[in-house]
Order: structure tokens, then C-alpha cells, then sequence
């Protein structure tokens, strides 16, 4: 059956809500954080954030993508519910040994991810967080392989609203500490992931587990477990280099221009995250030339807004920290320009990492992020000490590139999927025009922002028309892809 380019739109674009919730809860927790408790607590925060975004993922096994990568095309409830459940069982063997590894090393942890032993009362609850949220994420992929994806949109925002929602009341409202406050948030992310458990065992019913047939999806998945770490590596171990050879502070600012900078996976993740059991469903069924126009078209769609992003990110970046942050923050000028240039790149390797996963050579994505990983540790171990924490962010942006150019060539290789090298070249030339009329204004109060940057994206729609980037062709495709049209 092909997919419909509304359905897709209608679905890229409630997971593009998710991920403006996802970004704006970042700079609304900088504020609540930086200005209620003070710079070393955001610092606090934020390696909390980036070791549960490490964790999670690998205490879920990776059956997460399993069951998208090899269930999408599945409707036998037996087949569904006998996966669910013995996935899940594997995971929580899983989780009960990392939690003895936490109870019995509390103070090492503790002193490894915050250079300071006396923390060590954060560390089991970041162990619930941590098994909460594999369970969610794990209970949350059963949507995404049924390609129930508004309403897996729509429990991801709950979660995210409700997070926000509590660090402002029991923070800023309250004046409670953000131990205590992290407390609240463990028992809501406790519910939350409780109640889609349960949801989810209502439609597959109650089984139980087999573990014989797990074989062939570890097989898949082992490869990808110590993937994430090393992604990890290449995405937050920066934090763990500026905290040990400068201070906290100085990783809360970083991390705050990083959270900005990411502004560009608003573009990349919704459509990534709706090609992905698309695509798997299509290469399942044999239908090849629809999965090369689903990823050619979604390279473009991405490359499209986030080149321009990426520049409008590093003219507003000073204006944004400032305003929600203090002159520190405002001072780091090209952090959000490097970071962001490495998103990009990110976002283009996901695409292209998925082609790998449809051909199942998971290992050889291992032997990638083993080279980028030891790469972006060296370079930050170099830079960091030298510039600073400008350093890590040009680790990034080295790190990413690589990765996204490596990725590449071996995900084209028999099965291709080129890359539209000149629409990148137009775009670019239009983002960096635009950029430099831009300039030319100095940034200022809302009202006036708002038009500096319908100003901007008016030059850069303008500029991509008349170099024939979009042409009648692409029209036709955003007219199909509108509600109320067919």
C-alpha cells in the first residue's frame, strides 16, 4: 500500500510540535534553574539530563528500534503481545543488575558524573529515573511500530508539559530544592509510564515471556547498545571534560548554547522519526522504490529548513541567552553556529543510518561510532583545555561531519540513496545571503525580532524560487501534503 504525503505531513508535523516542546523546555528550565537556584544547580541539571539520556537507551536494550524495525508490518496480536512481554522481561533483568551496580558504587557514580561525592544522594534517584524511563520508551515504541504516531505525540507532550510544569511550581512557586523537586518529577514519570504500560498490555494482552526467540533481535540490537554510549560520547561527554578541567558553570553555559544550537533537530527528528517504521514497513514488503522516494524526498524536507535554521540560530543566539540567562551566557558567540552546524550533519546521517538498519549490517555502524567516539574524546581533551569550552563545540562539529560523511558511504553502498548535492549547494548560498543582510540589523525587542526573521525566511524562500530549488514540482508536493486536499 503507498502512503499517503498527508498522513506523513499530518504526522511530521505533531511530532514537530513535540520536539518545539522539547526544545523550548530546555530554555525554559535555563531561566527557572539559572535564575532561581543559580548557575552551579543548571550545571547540576544538566548532567542529570545528559546521563539519563545516555542510560536510558541502553537499558531498554535497544528493543525499542527492534520492535519498530521488525514489527511495523505486524497485526497477529499473539506475535505482538509474545514480543512486548519478552522484550520487557529481558529489559528488567537488565535494570535489577545496573541497580546494584548503583546502590553498591553510589558515591563513585556521584563523584564520576558531578566531580563531587557529596551529590551522591541524587544518584538513586537517578537510577528510577533512568529505569522509568526505559520502561516508557520501550512501552512507547508499540505507537510508533503501529504508526499511531499523533497520539504518540500527544503522550510525549503530555510528559513534556507536565516536566515543565512542575519544575516552575515547586521551584520558582514553592522555593523547593531541586532534589526535592526531582523527587516529583520521578513519582510523575512513574505514572505516566505505568499507565502506557498498561494501555499497551490492553491491546496485545498478557503472555508469556519467551526467550528463545529473542535470539535474532539481539542479534540486531547488541551492536546498537554500545552504539548509543559511544553516540553519547560524541553528544555529551563534553560536559564530563568542561566540568573536570574548568567548573559547573561553565558546563550549565554550554549546555544552554547546546540546547539552542539543537534547535535544528526541530526539523530533522519529526521527519526521521516518522520515516523510520514507514520505511521499515515498505522494505519489509519489497517495495523499494518507495522507500528511496520517502528518503530522498525527507533529505530534501530536512536540508531545506534546517540549513536557513542553522544561520538563524547564530544571528538570535546572543539575544536569546541574554534575555534568558545573565551576560555570561550572551558572551559565547560562536557556540550556537558550531553546534548547530553539527546537528545538521546529524540529521542527515539519521537518515542515512536507517538505510543501514534496513539492510541489518548493525555492526558495521558499531565500528563507526568507535572511530568518532575515540576521535571527539581526543579532540576534546585537546581543545577544551586550550579554548575552552568553544573547543567542545568545535569537537562536535568535527565529530558529526565525519560521522555523517562516514555513514554515508556505507549506507550507499548496493541499495543507493544519493544525496541532492545541489538543492545543499542552493540552499546554502540562500542561508548565507540571508545571513548577511541579517547582519546588517542588530537585533532587539520581540516584536522587532519577529520581523527580522520573517524578513529573513522571505529572502531565503525568495532566493531558493529564483535558483530553481523549488519549482512546480515541490509546489505540488506541499499543495498534496495540506489537509483538504488529495
Amino acid at each position: 500500500m503507498k502512503l499517503s504525503l498527508k498522513s506523513f505531513s499530518i504526522n511530521v508535523f505533531s511530532q514537530g510540535v513535540v520536539q518545539a516542546l522539547i526544545a523550548l523546555r530546555a530554555l525554559i528550565i535555563l531561566p527557572i534553574l539559572t535564575k532561581t537556584l543559580g548557575d552551579y544547580y543548571y550545571g547540576v541539571w544538566s548532567q542529570l539530563i545528559v546521563t539519563i539520556t545516555l542510560l536510558a537507551s541502553v537499558l531498554t536494550l535497544r528493543f525499542d528500534i527492534v520492535f519498530v524495525r521488525f514489527f511495523s508490518a505486524e497485526n497477529d496480536r499473539q506475535t505482538l503481545g509474545k514480543a512486548y512481554h519478552s522484550m520487557l522481561s529481558a529489559m528488567f533483568i537488565c535494570l535489577v543488575l545496573v541497580g546494584g551496580l548503583f546502590w553498591t558504587f553510589t558515591e563513585d557514580i556521584s563523584f564520576f558524573i558531578f566531580k563531587d561525592a557529596g551529590l551522591r544522594s541524587y544518584i538513586l534517584i537517578l537510577f528510577a529515573l533512568l529505569a522509568i524511563r526505559a520502561v516508557f520508551l520501550f512501552s512507547l515504541s508499540y505507537y510508533r511500530s503501529r504508526q499511531k504516531l499523533v497520539l504518540y505525540s500527544g503522550i510525549q507532550g503530555l510528559q513534556i508539559a507536565g516536566e515543565i510544569l512542575i519544575l516552575f511550581l515547586f521551584i520558582v512557586k514553592s522555593g523547593l530544592t531541586l532534589l526535592d523537586t526531582v523527587k516529583i518529577l520521578m513519582v510523575f514519570n512513574g505514572i505516566l509510564a505505568l499507565l502506557l504500560h498498561i494501555s499497551v498490555v490492553g491491546q496485545v494482552g498478557v503472555h508469556l515471556p519467551d526467550f528463545r526467540s529473542l535470539k535474532p533481535f539481539l542479534l540486531f540490537s547488541l551492536p546498537l547498545i554500545p552504539n548509543v554510549s559511544l553516540q553519547w560520547v560524541v553528544n555529551f561527554s563534553d560536559r564530563f571534560v568542561i566540568t573536570h578541567f574548568i567548573d559547573l558553570e561553565h558546563t550549565g553555559i554550554y549546555a544552554a548554547h547546546y540546547a539552542l544550537g539543537r534547535f535544528v533537530t526541530f526539523f530533522a527528528v519529526p521527519v526521521t522519526f516518522v520515516l523510520y517504521p514507514m520505511i521499515s514497513k515498505l522494505w519489509e514488503e519489497k517495495n523499494l522504490d518507495d522507500v528511496k522516494y520517502w528518503m530522498h524526498n525527507s533529505l530534501k524536507l530536512f536540508l531545506f529548513l534546517g540549513i536557513p535554521a542553522a544561520c538563524g540560530i547564530h544571528y538570535f543566539s546572543s539575544y536569546v541567552m541574554l534575555t534568558l540567562s545573565s551576560e555570561r551566557f550572551a558572551q559565547q558567540e560562536w557556540l550556537a553556529l558550531m553546534i548547530s552546524g553539527g546537528f545538521l550533519c546529524l540529521g542527515v546521517y539519521q537518515i542515512y543510518l536507517y538505510l543501514i538498519h534496513l539492510k541489518e549490517k548493525t555492526v558495521s555502524i558499531l565500528l563507526v561510532f568507535c572511530s568518532i567516539a575515540t576521535l571527539n574524546i581526543a579532540l576534546n581533551l585537546y581543545l577544551v583545555p586550550q579554548i575552552g569550552i568553544d573547543g567542545a563545540a568545535l569537537a562536535t562539529l568535527i565529530s558529526y561531519v565525519l560521522q555523517s560523511i562516514i555513514v554515508y558511504r556505507i549506507a550507499n553502498k548496493g541499495f543507493r540513496v544519493g544525496l541532492p548535492w545541489k538543492f545543499v549547494l542552493k540552499a546554502a548560498v540562500s542561508a548565507g545571503i540571508m545571513l548577511t543582510v541579517l547582519l546588517f540589523f542588530e537585533a532587539g525587542n520581540i516584536l522587532k525580532n519577529i520581523g527580522l526573521a520573517v524578513m529573513g525566511s522571505a529572502i531565503y524562500f525568495a532566493l531558493m524560487f529564483l535558483s530553481g530549488a523549488i519549482g512546480k514540482r515541490e509546489i505540488e508536493l506541499i499543495k498534496k501534503a495540506l489537509p483538504g486536499n488529495s
